[in-house]
């Protein structure tokens, strides 16, 4: 018999594999990601009280699956707000670095982007496993079946609008925050070769100054290599925090 409460259940799952950090990567196979949506939507549907779900037509029933995927996908996209951050931070350093056209084709998104982004992203990432926040998704998501659970209406509170604002306004802050050692060093740099520019005016800048970026900000990111995991660590704890808040967790 065809179970509509297991078939919603897989759709919010799938939408939210398909958008989560690392999973939704373009280079995973689209098997892979079936079947792990498949396998997670049977642990969470046997942990979950059995509703039962009228459905009195076709066009009901396909309303309410656009909605349980919308929803997953928007879980998924919250989820993935801090990498996105960390790819934003590394963007604008290596762009003041002076490798803005040393990009790199990312096969996960489809573009190019900047070595340092590379960097810091898979940095991230392995943080992100090793630390077991990937579990935290996964218990937000059992969350959610509770506090918006299927087939009905779903009404965001006042509480919960602050929190999801929190974390669109904390992609900005997590960038600054990563970005700042290398901009502020290579502010100083910078200022300091115009001063030597205004003393000494024989000297080509432009051909000194675009190594000495390059190397004061590898110097500057080799440095703070050892503090960007526990910066990390730290940024996606507070994160997954504010993501089981908006879900009821």
């Amino acid at each position: 018999m065809f179970d509509v409460y297991f078939l919603l259940v897989l759709l919010r799952t799938t939408g939210l594999v398909f958008s989560a950090p690392f999973l939704g990567d373009r280079q995973i196979p689209m098997q892979v990601k079936l079947i792990f949506s498949l396998m997670l939507s049977f642990a969470v549907y046997s942990s979950l009280p059995r509703l039962n779900i009228n459905i009195n037509s076709v066009p009901y029933l396909i309303f309410l699956s656009a909605g349980e995927v919308l929803f997953g996908l928007a879980l998924g996209m919250l989820a993935s707000l801090p990498f996105f951050a960390v790819q934003l931070a590394g963007q604008i350093s290596g762009y003041q670095m002076g490798l803005a056209v040393a990009n790199v084709f990312d096969p996960g998104s489809m573009n190019r982007q900047s070595v340092v982004s590379s960097f810091l992203f898979w940095t991230t990432i392995m943080v992100f496993f090793l630390g077991n926040f990937h579990l935290l998704f996964f218990v937000a998501l059992r969350n959610s079946f509770v506090s918006s659970p299927l087939a009905v209406n779903f009404i965001i509170t006042p509480n919960q609008v602050v929190d999801l604002q929190r974390l669109v306004s904390g992609l900005f802050l997590i960038s600054a925050q990563i970005g700042a050692p290398i901009m502020l060093t290579l502010l100083l740099v910078m200022i300091s070769l115009g001063l030597i520019t205004r003393l000494i005016p024989q000297m080509n800048i432009f051909i000194v100054g675009i190594p000495i970026q390059i190397m004061v900000g590898m110097l500057v990111l080799i440095g703070m290599t050892p503090l960007l995991a526990k910066v990390s660590r730290e940024l996606l704890l507070n994160h997954s925090l504010l993501l089981l808040r908006l879900v009821g967790g």
